[in-house]
């Protein structure tokens, strides 16, 4: 028996050596990036490719798929044009899916090769999401890694399982197990991060989702929970170092009752907030589904937003 558990501990202690020599090693992130290829529409693989760009952003925008299908670059881009700023940029770096550990690390990632944007427009919702984001363990070095698993979530686990998978095919590919990937990618094709949607979301079904929000109402939570508070906090330190303007963009869903900018909630944010119109979140017209605006939308939305980074 004792000879047994010696063996298993042997056992137990070379697969914790083998994991650890893995988590030392360094890392292609092009591999963990092109990892995630078919999630999201490609949309990692294309931020990667995006990444390498020479050219520069002066507003960065980063949330999840609201973003993606809110924010239109080539609207803003003209409208820039139209407000004698032609050379001012925007580039949309939504992900889809909750958990603001991500737009972290597109943010961190993007100050690794480009100069600060002016400003940095966080998405923010009705609430903030509290876990971490499913693809969060694919794409964070050591450093937030260890950070992510200082506060308590229930994807600490699998946060930790997907980083040393992607770690373990790093491995794979330096050993010429498995092919790098591609020195070209069809997500080169792509200028923009903007999701476009044509789509007009069903009024009656839009209709029943207000009422069942209307229903369910719940007072909103009066501060951010300790989960996303501490990367909130870790994305405000990085703009404050970095120079840049964070900025949070309140993007709801469809049915969200009017925010009220004095709500606690709110106030409780160290940035500026903007609020686009609630007319343009409480038309039909401007959805694809309950979640996410169609292209009539996020032009409202974008044009909106254009005029108010004209005073920046």
């Amino acid at each position: 028996m004792k000879r047994f558990a010696l063996k298993i501990t042997l056992f137990a202690a070379i697969c914790l050596a083998a994991l650890s020599l893995l988590f030392v090693l360094p890392m292609d992130k092009k591999i963990n990036f092109h990892f995630i290829e078919t999630d999201c529409m490609a949309h990692g693989e294309w931020i990667w490719e995006r990444l390498q760009r020479s050219d520069d952003a002066d507003f960065l925008f980063v949330g999840s798929s609201h973003t993606i299908r809110a924010i239109d670059e080539r609207v803003l881009h003209d409208a820039f044009f139209k407000q004698n700023r032609s050379g001012k940029t925007a580039l949309n770096f939504g992900y889809c899916r909750l958990g603001n550990n991500l737009p972290y690390i597109f943010f961190k990632e993007f100050l690794k090769t480009h100069r600060p944007p002016e400003a940095l427009l966080w998405e923010i919702r009705e609430a903030e999401d509290r876990f971490s984001h499913p693809v969060f363990g694919y794409l964070a070095d050591r450093e937030d890694l260890l950070a992510n698993s200082t506060v308590l979530h229930p994807r600490l686990l699998s946060d930790w399982w997907h980083a040393t998978n992607v770690r373990i095919q790093n491995f794979k590919v330096r050993l010429g197990i498995v092919p790098p990937p591609p020195a070209d990618s069809v997500a080169l094709a792509r200028k923009f991060g903007y999701g476009e949607s044509p789509a007009v979301a069903d009024p009656n079904f839009l209709a029943q989702i207000k009422a069942k929000i209307g229903a369910a109402a719940r007072p909103r939570p009066v501060s951010v929970p300790a989960f996303p508070k501490f990367w909130l906090e870790k994305a405000t330190r990085l703009a404050r170092e970095n120079g840049v303007r964070l900025v949070f963009l309140y993007l709801p869903q469809f049915g969200t009752p009017p925010p009220d900018p004095a709500d606690p909630y709110f106030q409780g944010f160290p940035a500026e907030v903007l609020f686009p119109p609630h007319s343009i979140f409480s038309d039909p017209a401007n959805w694809s589904d309950e979640a996410h605006l169609n292209d009539r939308g996020a032009r409202a939305v974008s044009v909106w937003l254009a005029g108010r980074l004209a005073d920046f």
